[in-house]
């Protein structure tokens, strides 16, 4: 008897939309399409442990309020790995989300930190890593824009900005991906 492993949808809003970034940390991942949930706003406003602002989605009261993101799914055996590079329980907590999709609504889980300091900045690499999977997945214009807008410092850990520029390096040299 053949076993097949159970499959889980995940759904990415920061630097994980980014397929290079995302493929690297989760093998099995397979892109099953573009979508977004309301009433959220995304921010960087989750501490990361090198002191910058990461990605998180706030809720909102306002129906127009919009987050948008990759749905992928992945082997239920990845999502340790996964679960551990998010900071699961130690920053963000896993969530379920209805997503809509061009094709209906979607089921997934994603990441939401447990406290939000307004205060925060990402990392200029972090936020162009963001901005790069926003444009690889074809969000709208000015959803890309308000990306490439939020206020960024530069990172004073010279070796983390470069392995970080390098993931977006091989992303704009054109590596295609599923």
């Amino acid at each position: 008897m053949k076993l097949t492993s159970l499959t889980l949808q995940y759904f990415a809003y920061g630097s994980n939309l980014l397929f290079e970034r995302l493929r690297e940390r989760v093998p099995s991942t397979k892109i099953v399409g573009m979508g977004f949930i309301n009433r959220f706003v995304l921010q960087f406003y989750k501490r990361s442990i090198d002191g910058s602002g990461k990605c998180t989605i706030v809720p909102t009261s306002n129906e127009q309020d919009r987050v948008y993101g990759m749905i992928t799914v992945m082997d239920e055996a990845d999502k340790p790995r996964l679960d551990r590079v998010e900071g699961l329980g130690h920053g963000y907590y896993q969530h379920r989300i209805e997503v809509k999709t061009p094709h209906g609504t979607e089921s997934a889980f994603t990441y939401v930190a447990e406290h939000v300091d307004e205060t925060l900045h990402p990392y200029t690499w972090y936020r162009d890593l963001v901005v790069a999977g926003a444009v690889q997945n074809n969000f709208p214009e000015g959803y890309v824009a308000r990306l490439e807008r939020i206020e960024a410092d530069v990172d004073p850990n010279q070796g983390r900005e470069l392995k970080n520029r390098q993931i977006l390096n091989k992303q704009s040299s054109g590596k295609a991906h599923d």
